[in-house]
């Protein structure tokens, strides 16, 4: 890791579903490296999706209003991913650096996609939008999640129709065909 780097603060690891450029920097990682840990982050990503929407029931809210995404928590398959992700990070970096990375990443890694499992997580999408300026339909989206040892949170998000497969894959998969169009 770079000497200037300061050993107290903790690093942002991921922007997203990639590497953080400043964990790039910080690491002074190749591009081959780079390329290699960003893939490893797209698959568990995706690997943590499947997951998800195999351990996640739905249902239509009162007056076909809402749709309810519920996905409990599953630690063991979960707990696989996050395992077989730091592995390829202690690969990739070596035992040098894995130790340092390991000792600055604090929680980033762990509260990373979802906890990893651990979170039990509630989708509610109000299925009548808001409009844009610009005559968009925006939909509202909560994602509520709950960690086992009682930690919440909340999060708020109105989102226009072709942001929400890639902002939320999971509730994206239950969503009823027809029911979200990106004009009104």
């Amino acid at each position: 890791m770079k000497q200037n780097a300061a050993p107290y603060l903790e690093l942002h690891i991921f922007n997203g579903k990639r590497l953080d450029e400043g964990f790039i920097d910080a690491f002074e990682l190749s591009e081959p490296e780079v390329v290699e840990l960003n893939q490893k982050l797209e698959e568990a990503s995706r690997r943590l999706d499947e997951l998800s929407i195999q351990a996640a029931s739905f249902q239509i809210g009162p007056g076909g209003t809402q749709l309810i995404v519920h996905v409990p928590s599953f630690p063991s398959e979960g707990g696989a991913v996050h395992d077989e992700l730091l592995q390829a990070f202690a690969e990739v970096l070596g035992p040098e650096k894995y130790k340092e990375f390991s000792e600055i990443s604090g929680d980033s890694v762990e509260s990373a996609f979802g906890s990893f499992g651990l979170a039990d997580t509630t989708y509610t999408m109000n299925l009548v939008p808001t409009r844009d300026g610009n005559g968009g339909n925006i939909y509202a989206i909560r994602e509520t999640s709950s960690l086992p040892l009682g930690a919440t949170s909340e999060f708020d998000s109105p989102l226009p129709a072709v942001s929400i497969p890639e902002a939320f894959p999971v509730l994206s998969h239950f969503i009823p065909s027809n029911s979200i169009q990106p004009k009104g």
